[in-house]
């Protein structure tokens, strides 16, 4: 038995469907564990069946119910029981929209849902869990390889480039995102690229990264100085540290993300760094860099309760054109009294 898909059943009463149609790739290796450049998974209340083009059928079919990808062959699948078809209205376009509509409107009534695999890929399980541990554990290992490689003269690009070989040969699919690399002045946006400007002593350097070990994301922003401090960016820093360190510290099950948020921007107001703020807390991390929920008071996920396995950054930042930027991050998971945090404080 799939208890993914348990789950997923187990929402129907809640969202009124008699059947959910998946196109997402990221949801649907989420519930079948089994990666397609295209799918359609149908889930409904007694079953479930993925609709595939030839190129995968052959390997998937031992694994989970197949059909072959085809509007006929949804539409002989839906008419058997007829009902509610539910779909996810943020992934949908409106052409899409009409095309099914146009196919299966006539057997089922077409239901628009926001998001509906969210709540579930918001709490992660245990095996889930343990990959992000292994994810952020070969991360802050390149983080600590990439400080010997620091020398006069050395670029962003070059670091940033080092930094995506060594995950490479240390078992990393791929890179999360293009790490970011900022020397002093450069810290003052937060996803400058990385540039041509070569390190001098006296920088501050900050290190944004993350790399995909087994399907799972990792994330984490370090600001170090090479040689000799910068007393006006530690200043910055020392001050996003004991931020970080309240919000982290405050978070425990049953408040909400939108109250972590607010608590660091008034900290940073009462030090009147009020325009200094950039963005968002921080945000969910798991089979996508950026998952729900976004820790932010003034988001669509600001009323959500934290729950034990959510797993999500705390990444605060103050950011002074002319002068650079720092940010501070981690990657914690909410326990039932209140966090794990991936990596070293």
């Amino acid at each position: 038995m799939n208890k993914r898909i348990e789950n997923l059943k187990s929402l129907f009463d809640q969202f009124q469907i008699d059947h959910l149609i998946i196109e997402d790739t990221t949801d649907v290796f989420y519930l079948t564990g089994m990666k397609f450049s295209r799918a359609r998974l149908v889930v409904s209340r007694s079953e479930e069946l993925l609709f595939l083009d030839g190129r995968y059928i052959d390997s998937a079919k031992e694994k989970f119910p197949c059909e072959k990808l085809s509007d006929k062959k949804l539409k002989e699948y839906l008419e058997k029981t007829g009902g509610k078809l539910g779909f996810n209205s943020l992934k949908i376009n409106f052409h899409d929209y009409e095309k099914l509509a146009k196919v299966v409107g006539k057997v089922v009534t077409l239901t628009p849902l926001e998001n509906p695999v969210k709540d579930l890929r918001m709490v992660k399980d245990e095996a889930e869990i343990d990959l992000l541990r292994k994810s952020a554990k070969l991360n802050y290992q390149t983080f600590e390889y990439i400080q010997s490689e620091l020398k006069e003269g050395i670029t962003e690009k070059e670091l940033a480039m080092l930094i995506e070989i060594y995950f490479r040969k240390n078992g990393a699919e791929k890179i999360a995102f293009d790490p970011i690399v900022c020397f002093s002045e450069n810290g003052a946006f937060p996803h400058h690229h990385p540039s041509e400007r070569k390190l001098k002593v006296g920088d501050s350097i900050l290190f944004d990264m993350g790399c995909v070990l087994n399907d799972y994301h990792s994330d984490m922003t370090r600001v170090i100085f090479f040689k000799e401090t910068n007393k006006e960016i530690e200043k910055l820093l020392n001050l996003t540290k004991q931020a970080q360190k309240m919000a982290v510290d405050s978070v425990k099950p049953g408040i909400t993300v939108g109250s972590l948020d607010k608590m660091v921007c008034e900290f940073f107001e009462s030090h009147g760094m009020a325009d200094l703020i950039k963005h968002r807390l921080g945000h969910g991390i798991g089979l996508e860099i950026h998952e729900p929920p976004s820790l932010s008071f003034e988001g669509q996920d600001k009323d959500t309760i934290l729950k034990p396995h959510m797993v999500f950054t705390v990444e605060p930042g103050l950011y002074q054109v002319g002068l650079g930027g720092v940010r501070y991050e981690d990657t914690i998971c909410v326990t039932q009294n209140g966090v794990e945090n991936f990596y070293p404080s």
